[in-house]
């Protein structure tokens, strides 16, 4: 029942009962006993008022904690971030950098190389063993600073051999050998798969980049 209603109830009862007093109250009587009616109805419509707003107020201040609740939650849910494992990196300073996923061990010749920082400085050390395939190796050393990218440089001698570096980098003071018998690849040794051996005394071994420019040789003594 909507308060119209309650006050037009109200009303229709006042003047009901106050037809019905007109013919046995005086003008006095009837006035206050009008005064008096009026004053009940309007208490009793300013009570049913009451009552309607205390029920939706109520009402509403259990909404709004509930939407208040749902926005945290909300907030809370996007402000999560899923991160995911980045590829790992095995870097050595005589050897290879290699990525690989989490979990699996590093393997040589795998990894995309990076520019150098400093291009820097490449030596041939020496050759040891020459002569000897089982022991006959090339030593190659970074004597410059940062990181140097060998992947794709040429190891070659005056005879026409010639060794393609897979992906290698060398750090500062890193050194690589490089065996002329065949054997498994690492971050410290290479292998150029030749079944005999190659270097001779006198013979001059050259180290050339990937665009063909010499950058260090050796005289075997």
């Amino acid at each position: 029942m909507s308060i119209n209603q309650i006050q037009h109830g109200g009303y229709c009862i006042a003047k009901i009962v106050l037809l019905f007093h007109q013919s046995v109250m005086n003008p006095w009587k009837r006035l206050l006993f009008y005064l008096i009616l009026n004053a009940i109805v309007s208490a009793v419509t300013t009570l049913t008022v009451l009552t309607i707003w205390d029920r939706n107020h109520q009402t509403a201040a259990v909404i709004q904690p509930v939407s208040q609740l749902a926005a945290t939650v909300t907030q809370q849910a996007a402000s999560l971030k899923i991160s995911t494992p980045s590829p790992a990196v095995t870097a050595g300073s005589a050897g290879t950098v290699v990525a690989t996923k989490p979990g699996t061990p590093a393997e040589v010749g795998t990894a995309t190389p990076k520019a150098a920082a400093n291009t820097g400085d490449i030596q041939i050390e020496n050759v040891f063993g020459v002569g000897d395939l089982n022991t006959e190796v090339v030593l190659l050393k970074r004597t410059g600073n940062g990181e140097l990218w060998l992947t794709g440089w040429r190891l070659e001698d005056e005879n026409n051999h010639r060794y393609v570096l897979p992906e290698l980098m060398l750090n500062k003071d890193g050194a690589i050998k490089v065996y002329t018998k065949p054997g498994t690849n690492s971050v410290i040794e290479l292998h150029m798969g030749i079944k005999e051996a190659i270097w001779s005394s006198g013979e001059l071994v050259s180290l050339m980049d990937q665009n063909g420019a010499v950058r260090a040789t050796y005289r075997i003594p």
